[in-house]
């Protein structure tokens, strides 16, 4: 007998040790390109906003509201053409979570906690795919950034327990977009014979004289949207003739473009290209202490007068994941900026991509994971049939990684910048003609969100006890009480089967006004919902409603359901507990009796090792608090 009480109890420590390395709670797989309601903004309430859609959203739908752009640059035609004048709301971000939606106007149960401009301003509301667990089982994107519409370029992520990558995440050239090739060939000539330079920061968009600038923070300018002044991050164009475009920028600087140059000119002596685009300006001040983020800048387009591809290549876009634990799995998380593969002969390249940003709100990160925020290479040369030598592209700066925790040894970083390009064949090979790689990024800590934002107030206008639920044989009994009502119309009950979506599955109708205590009973026998998670929607006359106590219960198996909810033990469906025994996740002790008698006050966000002792015997759960 003691033998075996003894392999019974090494059984227990064996379960316990075990059942950490697993989670017995739901999970989504993920893959392919997330297509979540994205929204532009038109206006920007104390509590809410104004939307050019909200199809797709619903109350309770956790959200994310980004500002891409709103800065604003000079735009004299001088050197600090593209210099930062304001960056206004430009990177701003937060989350929030929908209360209300009514007409075009999406509200928020608090106040937004940062400033916004709607009007030209690139101001998105996504809404977040939240999972109690995520599984990403193929290649993961999201859209990349759209000029039209003024959306696109992010993906978030929110879980409250484990995202596991069995495939990677990738955001690269989904940033800002680069500049354009000039498509005007035929009265693109150089002018030869004379000494003409076109030296300007800006021309109007189609110019013969320059090329497009590629895309940043700020809006373009009608009437500058080409030549080699950058658009603060954006890269800025190569002018006449065939210089090289600039790099864009994100943490790190963009590189500039370089020249068209010596030997000798195939059209005449003065036939150069002496005024390359410039690369896009850091926004490392701008992280950090002031908590914003970028998308990559793109590069600008080198100066073409033939049909070669000289466009400048988009950034990075944005990653941002908020979860309790990330396994790596030796995947990675990618926002590269692009590189410029195709090579030029007769026209001027394209500048790089700036890498994008990777937001990491993740308390444990195993396994082995490699994020990816570096800049893009500029265009080379291959002047193999020429006497002279064309522009290469600017390189483009790093990109940041950003994260809540210090990060462990498994994981390798990369923020490196992008290579400028360079002549590889022809009269000047192995010139770079002043073309310049962009600056590295960084990885920097100290990313928080207000997390607390992210659930409704469950106080009610009606005085109401706790939800509770009970089984009996095929039926399901949701019991609650209130001590007083006002205004009570009546109670919307709720059912969710991930505890995340909800959807109503019936009401019962309130007292109205009431001073006396009053017992409350809903019965349900749709086998479909008679497990899950359930809750009430106290709604008032006038159409106000708030949430109580979230319950959750399996009528349909006669196995033990253990959850923690709300910081309370929930045991249902299980013979006679003789004692339960909970332990945190370093095996410590911190509750053994009977859970009727259980004070112990459960951490939100946590794991815990839940041991019962019943009439059936030892079991042993992993159990996420809510």
């Amino acid at each position: 007998m003691l033998v075996n009480r003894i392999i019974q109890y090494l059984s227990i420590i064996t379960l316990i040790w075990t059942s950490i390395f697993s989670v017995h709670s739901q999970t989504t797989n993920l893959t392919g390109t997330i297509i979540t309601p994205t929204t532009a903004v038109t206006n920007v309430l104390p509590n809410g906003v104004d939307v050019t859609s909200t199809t797709g959203f619903a109350i309770d739908d956790i959200v994310l509201l980004i500002q891409v752009k709103g800065a604003t640059m000079n735009e004299t035609n001088t050197a600090s053409f593209g210099a930062i004048t304001s960056i206004g709301n430009a990177g701003n971000y937060e989350l929030a979570v929908i209360c209300d939606i009514t007409g075009q106007t999406i509200s928020f149960h608090a106040n937004l906690g940062r400033t916004y401009t709607a009007t030209g301003g690139s101001l998105q509301l996504i809404k977040v795919p939240s999972y109690p667990n995520i599984n990403v089982t193929g290649a993961l994107n999201a859209p990349a950034y759209n000029v039209t519409t003024k959306t696109g370029g992010v993906l978030v992520l929110h879980t409250p327990g484990n995202i596991t990558l069995n495939a990677s995440i990738n955001m690269s050239i989904r940033g800002f977009p680069g500049g354009w090739r000039q498509n005007n060939y035929t009265a693109c000539s150089c002018g030869c014979g004379t000494a003409t330079q076109y030296p300007n920061f800006f021309y109007p968009s189609g110019s013969c004289r320059s090329a497009s600038k590629g895309h940043g923070i700020a809006d373009t300018i009608i009437g500058k949207e080409f030549g080699k002044g950058r658009q603060i991050n954006g890269g800025g164009g190569g002018n006449d003739h065939n210089a090289g475009g600039g790099g864009g920028a994100n943490y790190g600087a963009g590189g500039q473009g370089g020249t068209a140059n010596a030997p000798s000119c195939f059209f005449g002596t003065y036939c150069h290209g002496l005024n390359p685009g410039l690369g896009g300006l850091p926004l490392s001040a701008y992280y950090g202490a002031q908590n914003k983020v970028f998308l990559g800048g793109g590069g600008g387009a080198g100066h073409s007068n033939n049909p070669l591809n000289v466009s400048g290549r988009p950034g990075g876009g944005i990653v941002i994941i908020i979860a309790n634990s990330l396994n790596g799995q030796g995947n990675s998380i990618t926002v590269t900026g692009g590189s410029v593969t195709a090579l030029n002969d007769g026209d001027g390249a394209g500048g790089g991509g700036a890498g994008g940003a990777i937001l990491l709100h993740v308390p444990t990160i195993t396994g082995a994971l490699t994020l990816n925020a570096a800049g893009g290479n500029g265009g080379n040369i291959s002047a193999a049939s020429l006497t002279n030598c064309k522009g290469p592209g600017g390189g483009g700066g790093g990109g940041v990684i950003y994260t809540s925790n210090a990060l462990p040894g498994t994981v390798i970083t990369n923020v490196n910048a992008g290579n400028n390009g360079t002549q590889i064949l022809g009269p000047c090979v192995g010139q770079t003609n002043g073309a310049t790689a962009g600056t590295v990024g960084a990885v920097i800590t100290g990313l928080s969100f207000n997390l607390a934002s992210l659930v409704c107030p469950t106080p009610l206008s009606a005085e109401m006890s706790d939800l509770i639920a009970n089984c009996e044989q095929d039926e399901l009994t949701l019991e609650w009480s209130t001590a007083s009502e006002y205004n009570n119309d009546y109670f919307q009950i709720q059912h969710s089967s991930d505890g995340v979506s909800f959807e109503s599955i019936g009401n019962e109708e309130g007292a109205g006004d009431s001073q006396e205590t009053i017992n409350y009973e809903y019965i349900i026998n749709q086998r479909q919902y008679l497990s899950g998670y359930y809750r009430l929607r106290q709604v008032d006359y006038n159409g106000a409603s708030e949430f109580s106590n979230v319950v959750s219960i399996n009528c349909l198996s006669d196995e033990v359901f253990v959850q923690i909810i709300e910081g309370k033990l929930f045991i249902n469906n299980g013979s006679q507990i003789k004692n339960c025994t909970v332990f945190d996740m370093l095996g410590r002790e911190m509750f053994s009796g009977n859970p009727t008698d259980m004070d112990f006050n459960f951490l939100s966000n946590t794991f815990y090792v839940i041991h019962l002792d019943s009439a059936n015997g030892f079991s042993s759960y992993k159990v996420y608090s809510r």
